[in-house]
């Protein structure tokens, strides 16, 4: 392996490298972050209060959003304010969706990186410090995650530790015994409108999946919550079947790239709609299968 020499470059202090250059590389190649498999959603996301946030990347397979500020140079009070600020208008814009807060600079200093731990003790919240480095005139970057939600003790008690089993018990604590039940009644639901007794519930980080005979099939999916469930039903979207469902049941989203509703559901929306729901589980059950698992 050769040695190749290098040297620290300021992208502050760079004429060519601003932070609209940075913002547009990392929406182009989100795995320098080192967040995962993750989509661009948005850049200069408008906020309510007249900001713009300056990038939004979803997990498609967990579907939580991440919430990022960048700064070049050193960050400071106001882009940590700034972020947890924008952070907290996207997830009151859309409740059903689990948002983690980012704050990227070139420098986090031990000053703020202390006030950002403290924070990070009851808000999922990532520090990335981000680093430009020349080699032989060409530019390098290198991404280093200096805070962690897995350092974070709120983000544990709420159950997502890696270490915590994912069991029938894990979604009672994190959702409710009720709620499960109702998980429990749709399944039986769907194995007979499917006809299929091999049908059953598995029990993942993120969301409560089906399976058959073992190997996972999520035509149909789950996120228990304290109160209703989110079901989450593949399908080709169609005006027609989105003003029924619009018109039935409370519809949330509908994601394009995995063909999915969104649904969230009260056990009242369930007994009072079976004939829209199994027409639903039936195009579902016809979808092919490309969800990956988490």
């Amino acid at each position: 392996m050769k040695y190749l020499q290098t040297k620290p470059f300021s992208l502050r202090s760079s004429k060519e490298h601003d932070e609209k250059w940075l913002q547009s590389l990392l929406a182009e190649d989100p795995g320098i972050l080192g967040l995962g498999e993750i989509d661009h959603v948005e850049s200069e996301r408008r906020q309510n209060n007249g900001g713009r946030l300056d990038l939004m990347f979803q997990d498609p397979t967990s579907e939580v959003r991440y919430c990022i500020e960048l700064q070049l140079g050193a960050t400071d009070e106001a882009h940590i304010i700034r972020t947890l600020e924008y952070w907290d208008n996207e997830r009151s814009r859309n409740p059903h969706i689990e948002h983690i807060a980012v704050i990227i600079a070139e420098d986090i200093t031990t000053r703020f990186l202390n006030v950002i731990s403290l924070f990070n003790k009851s808000i999922p919240l990532i520090a990335i410090q981000i680093n430009a480095i020349e080699v032989n005139g060409d530019l390098a970057l290198t991404a280093v995650k200096v805070l962690d939600i897995a350092q974070n003790i709120g983000w544990e008690d709420d159950n997502t530790s890696s270490k915590e089993v994912t069991d029938r018990a894990y979604w009672e604590k994190k959702a409710t015994p009720q709620t499960m039940r109702f998980a429990d009644d749709f399944v039986s639901f769907v194995k007979e409108t499917m006809n299929d007794e091999r049908l059953e519930l598995k029990y993942n980080k993120h969301y409560v999946g089906m399976a058959r005979n073992g190997i996972a099939d999520n035509f149909v999916h789950f996120r228990p919550r304290k109160q209703g469930m989110m079901v989450i039903l593949k399908s080709p979207r169609s005006e027609e079947l989105t003003e029924k469902i619009e018109e039935k049941l409370d519809l949330v989203s509908y994601n394009t790239r995995w063909s999915q509703y969104h649904i969230r559901f009260t056990e009242r929306d369930f007994k009072s709609n079976k004939e829209l729901i199994a027409h639903l589980i039936r195009t579902a059950g016809k979808m092919p299968s490309t969800e990956t698992e988490i």
